[in-house]
């Protein structure tokens, strides 16, 4: 019987297979930070949000030189939140950058700004709407009202209705607008 190596070609029967296959296999690299720099890393992120504005700017100012430091608390805890993972884990790989570049600029709001929307068939809902499927209630002359927002219109006592404002002025006899009577100023 033969046995074949890589390193070696072909060998007798009587070779061992220490002599083939190494005794201890080679230490694998460690791939990613151990639990306790992830844990020291969320501990340090959390402590951020009790240290003080001044603190922060001068932290962030020390991370980024080349940049000024905001005065938005966020913002700061953010990217130094960052740069703390940026260390441990590492930057990006070349194709995770270029794949976020391509979303930034097919994603861009200015890019579109200035342009009417593409017609889709559907009627833009405002953002101040809540979703389809919540029930507005409101209290009117001592009368509970509740409203079922549709996916086009709402709902009142089971009849349908294409927007707040013609539901509003069923209700009280009076033309105004539907968001300010459903939910205020």
């Amino acid at each position: 019987m033969l046995n074949v190596s890589m390193s070696e070609g072909i060998t007798s029967d009587t070779e061992t297979t220490e002599q083939i296959i190494p005794r201890k296999p080679p230490q694998m690299a460690k791939i990613g930070p151990k639990k306790a720099e992830m844990e020291g890393i969320l501990k340090q992120i959390t402590q951020l949000y009790e240290i003080p504005l001044k603190t922060l700017k001068e932290r962030y100012q020390a991370l980024f030189p080349e940049a000024r430091a905001p005065s938005n608390k966020e913002f700061l805890i953010r990217h130094i939140a960052y740069k703390l993972q940026e260390d441990v884990f590492g930057t990006l790989s070349e194709p995770a950058k270029q794949q976020l570049n391509t979303l930034k600029t097919e994603l861009n709001p200015l890019k579109t700004l200035g342009q009417k929307p593409a017609q889709s068939g559907q009627a833009k809902t405002s953002h101040r709407i809540p979703i389809p499927g919540t029930i507005i209630t409101k209290i009117y002359k001592g009368r509970t009202l509740q409203v079922k927002v549709l996916q086009k219109g709402f709902e009142y006592e089971g009849k349908p209705y294409r927007t707040l404002s013609s539901l509003a002025r069923k209700i009280s006899g009076v033309p105004q607008s539907g968001f300010v009577f459903f939910f205020g100023r």
